[in-house]
């Protein structure tokens, strides 16, 4: 495209392309070159609507062809990041100051190209993205607490009770907290890392008074309850005994006070 040229249609929705891409993922290019899509652009959010991208691996179809020629692939073997290439290039080149965000009318912004794009790639609240535990959304509910709550790859700070990436647990209580968090118990503290596991960790192992083996904290408790238990089964027993025993001395007094009359 010339400086101030027409800017291209999107093959698929046939008007500007917003975010233009070429299709990488037919392979039209391995018998004819150049390929289908040398020339032809799409919006990206065609691209990904077209290639079932965002759609539920149980719902993709099995078979998409190329919008050009009989090449066909696999919606449920595509790797999103190599279904399509973004154009920068074509991008760049566009002056125009009024591009829409792909998810207006919901979203009102508007910039050049590069601009939306960065804004939809980063920022905006509307634009479908997949959690890594892969449920689909808008940004603005994928990244709310509402879900990171349920998600299994987010955990609740237990000093703040901000909901942390699990993997970024770790810098948020060192930079925000100034804690480390323990590889074993999960737990955040304030000591020394070898302090913590001599003296806090719940999965240290200390030794029974009682039958001097060897267990961690988390089960030491069970185990002490196991000798409460058999304590109290110990004692009742001995009342028995000793209620019996009573009954024998008694019935032994009233014998000896019958032979002394």
């Amino acid at each position: 495209m010339n400086p101030g040229g027409e800017f291209p249609k999107c093959s698929i929705c046939l008007e500007k392309c917003v975010i233009p891409v070429e299709l990488t993922c037919f392979h039209c290019d391995e018998e004819v070159k150049p390929s289908c899509y040398s020339y032809q652009r799409v919006c990206e959010k065609c691209a990904m609507e077209y290639l079932e991208i965002l759609v539920p691996y149980s719902l993709k179809t099995s078979t998409k062809r190329c919008l050009f020629c009989n090449f066909i692939c696999n919606p449920k073997k595509i790797i999103p990041s190599l279904a399509y290439k973004k154009d920068y290039l074509l991008m760049k080149m566009d002056s125009s100051m009024e591009v829409p965000c792909p998810n207006s009318p919901k979203c009102s912004f508007i910039g050049t190209h590069l601009q939306v794009d960065k804004h939809v790639e980063k920022f905006c609240d509307y634009q479908s993205i997949i959690c890594i535990c892969n449920k689909m959304g808008e940004r603005c509910l994928i990244q709310s607490d509402i879900h990171r709550v349920q998600c299994p790859f987010y955990r609740q700070c237990e000093i703040c009770q901000a909901t942390i990436f699990m993997e970024k647990m770790k810098s948020h209580l060192q930079f925000q907290h100034s804690m480390e968090l323990c590889n074993i118990c999960k737990k955040p503290t304030t000591f020394s890392m070898l302090t913590h596991l001599e003296t806090e960790c719940m999965y240290r192992t200390i030794r029974c008074d009682y039958c001097s083996k060897f267990f961690s904290v988390k089960d030491y408790t069970d185990h002490i309850l196991d000798h409460a238990i058999e304590a109290k089964h110990r004692i009742q027993i001995l009342h028995e005994i000793l209620e019996a025993e009573e009954k024998k001395f008694q019935s032994i007094i009233d014998d000896c006070t019958f032979l002394t009359r």
